[in-house]
C-alpha cells in the first residue's frame, strides 16, 4: 500500500515561483535578550519573534504571521501587528 500523501506537490512550484524572495536571517543577540526577558516565549517563538524585530528595520512593512497566539500576543506588543488582530 503506497504511503499517504500529506501534501500538495504543486505548493512547492508555487513557493519556488511566487512573487517574492527568501531572506535567510537570524536575530540579533541583544534583541533575544531583551525579549526573553519581556515575554515568556518558547524557543522556537522566541527567535521567530527576535527575528522579525531585527528585521525591521530593512523590512518595515514585514509582518509576522502565526498561529500561535502567545507569539502573536508578544508580537502586538512589541508593535510587529497590530493590535486585535488575532
Amino acid at each position: 500500500m503506497p504511503a499517504k500523501q500529506y501534501y500538495n506537490p504543486g505548493v512547492f512550484e508555487v513557493l519556488d515561483g511566487g512573487p517574492w524572495r527568501r531572506i535567510y536571517t537570524y536575530p540579533d543577540l541583544e534583541i533575544v535578550k531583551a525579549l526573553s526577558t519581556k515575554w515568556s516565549l518558547r524557543g522556537a517563538d522566541l527567535w521567530h519573534l527576535a527575528s522579525a524585530k531585527s528585521m525591521r528595520e530593512q523590512f518595515p512593512e514585514l509582518p509576522l504571521l502565526s498561529f500561535d497566539t502567545r507569539l502573536n500576543q508578544a508580537a502586538a506588543g512589541d508593535s510587529l501587528i497590530e493590535k486585535g488582530v488575532f
